[in-house]
């Protein structure tokens, strides 16, 4: 399972830790102008989208928040960046600091994120966008995690309430997963919705920034927010040359740029497991001991991440 740690990123505000925050208070969730902006990470496509508040509809009485998607993919395998946009892609709403959200494909209304719970309090996990009905029958149609800490992190002239996340009382993997940490409206960094744990590693590979009409924009990494002028980073894929692949004994990784260097190569399994971490001195990596298979590549050049499909041959 792939986790987006918060360690590492660039904040560009303070988490304060406390138990109490005298400044904070009942907000509206999703509010004028909000905008979530992503990498995106698959085995065969990288790219930036974004999620962003359109507009509100009516549906079965009460009042939703329609949060719209679009994104810019680079396509691996036909060297070509694709555009698509999803008008209305979600349906949230807010109340009494808890956000609820209709799971199409469940036809169910969920608990995305109650803000109201304490330390030691439990979090139900709602399935991930993708899962329907029989999915869930297989796998379950939530999951369980349990508040470890408080914290607030101050934007501007508000405060964020932030929870860190405790999945180990629970007695297996958890199904469905927000990663270690969530924040008050913008969501856990890993992805706005929950990911599936015994799905391929597909969509959010970690927030950029959020921003909206009430709040400075705050940022998670020194990428730029802006997803459409991001897409020219897709340059950095045509610098890397990886063979051979379908790969045997070794794999070559050739940094066509001479201005950047290796800083991590990391193997996943196609479940997102991590199978290896190679030494970044090197351009050739051993594969003969590691068994035949599907495998994902992340290989990061500083703070830039190129994910690529590998394909091990068997002996």
């Amino acid at each position: 399972m792939k986790k987006i740690s918060t360690s590492s990123a660039v904040l560009t505000f303070v988490l304060l830790l406390a138990s109490v925050d005298p400044l904070h208070s009942q907000k509206e969730w999703i509010s004028d102008g909000a905008i979530w902006h992503y990498d995106y990470m698959h085995l065969n496509y990288q790219g930036y989208f974004s999620y962003y508040y359109s507009h509100d509809t009516l549906m079965m009485g009460r009042e939703y928040k329609v949060i719209a998607y679009q994104s810019y993919i680079y396509d691996f395998n036909s060297d070509s960046v694709e555009y698509s946009q999803k008008p209305s892609a979600f349906y949230l709403r807010t109340e009494s600091n808890v956000v609820f959200w209709y799971h199409q494909n469940m036809k169910t209304e969920y608990v995305l994120y109650d803000f109201n719970l304490m330390v030691g309090d439990t979090l139900t996990i709602p399935p991930a966008p993708m899962v329907d009905s029989s999915m869930a029958a297989s796998h379950g149609e939530t999951a369980c995690a349990y508040v470890d800490s408080i914290a607030y992190l101050s934007a501007g002239n508000d405060s964020l309430k932030t929870y860190y996340l405790n999945y180990d009382q629970a007695p297996d993997e958890p199904a469905y997963t927000f990663g270690d940490v969530i924040y008050e409206k913008i969501g856990s960094p890993q992805g706005f919705f929950p990911v599936a744990t015994w799905m391929i590693i597909e969509g959010p590979g970690g927030i950029r920034c959020y921003q909206d009409n009430n709040l400075p924009p705050i940022t998670f990494t020194s990428k730029p927010c802006n997803y459409i002028n991001s897409v020219d980073e897709a340059g950095i894929f045509s610098d890397i040359k990886i063979f051979p692949n379908p790969v045997g004994d070794y794999l070559t990784i050739n940094i066509q740029d001479s201005r950047k260097k290796l800083s991590a190569v990391l193997l996943f399994s196609s479940g997102g497991k991590l199978i290896r971490r190679f030494d970044p001195a090197s351009d050739k990596f051993r594969f003969g001991e590691i068994p035949a298979g599907v495998y994902i590549l992340q290989i990061y050049l500083g703070e830039e991440v190129v994910q690529r499909k590998i394909v091990k041959l068997r002996d």
